[in-house]
Protein backbone atom coordinates (compact mmCIF):
# COMPACT_ATOMS: atom_id res chain seq x y z
CA UNK A 1 0.00 0.00 0.00
CA UNK A 2 1.50 3.34 -1.06
CA UNK A 3 1.54 6.59 0.87
CA UNK A 4 -1.41 7.97 -1.10
CA UNK A 5 -3.51 4.88 -0.57
CA UNK A 6 -3.01 4.98 3.21
CA UNK A 7 -3.97 8.67 3.35
CA UNK A 8 -7.75 8.44 3.74
CA UNK A 9 -10.17 10.99 5.13
CA UNK A 10 -10.62 8.74 8.14
CA UNK A 11 -6.89 8.58 8.86
CA UNK A 12 -6.57 12.34 8.37
CA UNK A 13 -9.46 12.95 10.79
CA UNK A 14 -8.01 10.58 13.38
CA UNK A 15 -4.56 12.18 13.20
CA UNK A 16 -6.06 15.68 13.38
CA UNK A 17 -8.29 14.77 16.33
CA UNK A 18 -5.35 13.20 18.14
CA UNK A 19 -2.96 16.11 17.50
CA UNK A 20 -5.42 18.85 18.40
CA UNK A 21 -7.36 17.27 21.27
CA UNK A 22 -5.17 18.80 24.00
CA UNK A 23 -5.48 22.29 22.54
CA UNK A 24 -9.18 21.90 21.72
CA UNK A 25 -9.95 20.83 25.30
CA UNK A 26 -7.81 23.67 26.70
CA UNK A 27 -9.61 26.11 24.41
CA UNK A 28 -13.01 24.84 25.47
CA UNK A 29 -12.06 25.09 29.15
CA UNK A 30 -10.74 28.62 28.63
CA UNK A 31 -13.88 29.66 26.76
CA UNK A 32 -16.05 28.12 29.45
CA UNK A 33 -14.10 29.91 32.17
CA UNK A 34 -14.37 33.25 30.35
CA UNK A 35 -18.11 32.71 29.79
CA UNK A 36 -18.72 31.73 33.43
CA UNK A 37 -16.07 34.01 34.94
CA UNK A 38 -18.23 35.14 37.86
CA UNK A 39 -19.23 31.60 38.80
CA UNK A 40 -17.15 30.14 41.65
CA UNK A 41 -18.38 26.60 40.86
CA UNK A 42 -16.96 26.81 37.33
CA UNK A 43 -13.70 28.24 38.57
CA UNK A 44 -13.48 25.44 41.15
CA UNK A 45 -14.01 22.83 38.42
CA UNK A 46 -11.27 24.31 36.23
CA UNK A 47 -8.91 24.52 39.21
CA UNK A 48 -9.56 20.83 39.75
CA UNK A 49 -8.63 20.19 36.13
CA UNK A 50 -5.30 21.93 36.70
CA UNK A 51 -4.69 19.93 39.89
CA UNK A 52 -5.59 16.75 38.01
CA UNK A 53 -3.11 17.64 35.25
CA UNK A 54 -0.36 18.34 37.78
CA UNK A 55 -1.10 15.01 39.48
CA UNK A 56 -0.73 13.24 36.14
CA UNK A 57 2.66 14.85 35.48
CA UNK A 58 3.85 13.93 38.99
CA UNK A 59 2.67 10.32 38.65
CA UNK A 60 4.41 10.01 35.26
CA UNK A 61 7.70 10.98 36.86
CA UNK A 62 7.21 8.69 39.89
CA UNK A 63 6.06 5.61 37.97
CA UNK A 64 8.38 6.27 35.00
CA UNK A 65 6.87 3.56 32.77
CA UNK A 66 7.91 3.72 29.13
CA UNK A 67 5.49 4.38 26.34
CA UNK A 68 5.02 1.78 23.60
CA UNK A 69 7.85 1.56 21.06
CA UNK A 70 5.66 3.24 18.41
CA UNK A 71 5.58 6.43 20.49
CA UNK A 72 9.33 6.87 19.97
CA UNK A 73 8.62 7.25 16.26
CA UNK A 74 6.58 10.34 17.13
CA UNK A 75 9.32 11.80 19.38
CA UNK A 76 7.37 10.91 22.54
CA UNK A 77 10.08 10.06 25.03
CA UNK A 78 8.48 11.10 28.32
CA UNK A 79 6.96 8.39 30.55
CA UNK A 80 3.57 7.03 29.55
CA UNK A 81 1.91 5.95 32.82
CA UNK A 82 -0.69 7.32 33.33
CA UNK A 83 -1.89 8.82 30.06
CA UNK A 84 -2.23 12.57 30.68
CA UNK A 85 -4.70 12.90 27.82
CA UNK A 86 -6.90 10.12 29.19
CA UNK A 87 -6.68 11.48 32.73
CA UNK A 88 -7.62 15.02 31.66
CA UNK A 89 -10.41 13.82 29.37
CA UNK A 90 -11.80 11.59 32.11
CA UNK A 91 -11.70 14.41 34.68
CA UNK A 92 -13.43 16.92 32.42
CA UNK A 93 -16.03 14.52 31.04
CA UNK A 94 -16.87 13.05 34.44
CA UNK A 95 -17.15 16.50 36.05
CA UNK A 96 -19.32 17.72 33.17
CA UNK A 97 -21.50 14.62 33.41
CA UNK A 98 -22.05 15.15 37.15
CA UNK A 99 -23.01 18.77 36.52
CA UNK A 100 -25.32 17.96 33.60
CA UNK A 101 -27.07 15.35 35.75
CA UNK A 102 -27.77 18.06 38.32
CA UNK A 103 -29.36 20.53 35.89
CA UNK A 104 -32.90 21.25 36.98
CA UNK A 105 -35.66 21.77 34.48
CA UNK A 106 -33.88 19.87 31.70
CA UNK A 107 -35.66 17.08 29.92
CA UNK A 108 -34.26 13.80 31.36
CA UNK A 109 -33.83 12.32 27.87
CA UNK A 110 -31.84 15.38 26.76
CA UNK A 111 -29.74 15.21 29.93
CA UNK A 112 -28.99 11.54 29.34
CA UNK A 113 -28.15 12.17 25.67
CA UNK A 114 -25.76 15.02 26.56
CA UNK A 115 -24.01 12.89 29.17
CA UNK A 116 -23.69 10.02 26.70
CA UNK A 117 -22.20 12.34 24.06
CA UNK A 118 -19.69 13.82 26.52
CA UNK A 119 -18.55 10.44 27.84
CA UNK A 120 -18.40 8.73 24.45
CA UNK A 121 -16.39 11.60 22.95
CA UNK A 122 -13.91 11.42 25.82
CA UNK A 123 -13.66 7.63 25.48
CA UNK A 124 -13.05 7.92 21.74
CA UNK A 125 -10.32 10.54 22.16
CA UNK A 126 -8.67 8.46 24.90
CA UNK A 127 -8.81 5.38 22.68
CA UNK A 128 -6.99 7.31 19.95
CA UNK A 129 -3.96 7.43 22.25
CA UNK A 130 -3.82 3.62 22.06
CA UNK A 131 -4.61 3.27 18.36
CA UNK A 132 -1.97 5.88 17.45
CA UNK A 133 0.63 3.99 19.52
CA UNK A 134 1.24 6.71 22.13
CA UNK A 135 0.03 4.61 25.09
CA UNK A 136 -0.79 1.09 26.13
CA UNK A 137 -4.32 0.11 27.14
CA UNK A 138 -3.20 -0.02 30.78
CA UNK A 139 -1.77 3.52 30.64
CA UNK A 140 -5.04 4.88 29.24
CA UNK A 141 -7.16 2.84 31.68
CA UNK A 142 -5.17 4.05 34.70
CA UNK A 143 -5.33 7.65 33.49
CA UNK A 144 -9.08 7.33 32.98
CA UNK A 145 -9.70 5.87 36.43
CA UNK A 146 -7.57 8.52 38.16
CA UNK A 147 -9.20 11.35 36.17
CA UNK A 148 -12.75 10.16 36.83
CA UNK A 149 -12.03 9.55 40.51
CA UNK A 150 -10.47 13.00 40.82
CA UNK A 151 -13.58 14.58 39.28
CA UNK A 152 -15.92 12.78 41.67
CA UNK A 153 -13.80 13.71 44.71
CA UNK A 154 -13.26 17.33 43.57
CA UNK A 155 -16.99 17.75 42.95
CA UNK A 156 -17.80 16.24 46.35
CA UNK A 157 -15.34 18.61 48.08
CA UNK A 158 -17.06 21.53 46.34
CA UNK A 159 -20.55 20.48 47.40
CA UNK A 160 -19.68 19.32 50.92
CA UNK A 161 -17.17 21.97 52.00
CA UNK A 162 -16.27 24.82 49.65
CA UNK A 163 -19.59 25.86 48.07
CA UNK A 164 -21.06 27.24 51.29
CA UNK A 165 -17.99 29.43 51.84
CA UNK A 166 -17.20 30.35 48.23
CA UNK A 167 -18.70 33.82 48.35
CA UNK A 168 -16.57 34.82 51.34
CA UNK A 169 -13.22 33.60 50.03
CA UNK A 170 -11.05 36.50 48.81
CA UNK A 171 -9.02 34.23 46.51
CA UNK A 172 -12.19 33.59 44.51
CA UNK A 173 -11.69 36.86 42.61
CA UNK A 174 -11.90 36.73 38.84
CA UNK A 175 -8.39 38.07 38.36
CA UNK A 176 -6.93 35.53 40.79
CA UNK A 177 -8.65 32.63 39.08
CA UNK A 178 -7.61 33.79 35.63
CA UNK A 179 -4.00 34.19 36.76
CA UNK A 180 -4.05 30.72 38.33
CA UNK A 181 -5.58 29.22 35.21
CA UNK A 182 -3.12 30.85 32.82
CA UNK A 183 -0.08 30.01 34.99
CA UNK A 184 -1.24 26.43 35.52
CA UNK A 185 -2.03 25.90 31.84
CA UNK A 186 1.34 27.26 30.76
CA UNK A 187 3.18 25.11 33.30
CA UNK A 188 1.35 21.96 32.21
CA UNK A 189 1.81 22.73 28.51
CA UNK A 190 5.53 23.29 29.06
CA UNK A 191 5.83 19.96 30.87
CA UNK A 192 4.09 18.04 28.08
CA UNK A 193 6.55 19.00 25.34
Amino acid sequence: MGALESCTWKSIFIQLANRTSKWAITGLATGFLLYRQNDPASMWAITGALANGATSKLLKQCINQQRPIAAANHARLDPGMPSSHAQSLAYLSTYATIEIAGWSGVNPVLSLALRAIVLSTAAYLAHLRISMGFHTSAQVAVGSVIGSSSAVIWNWIWRAIVEQHAVNLPWMSKAGWMALFVAGSLALARESK
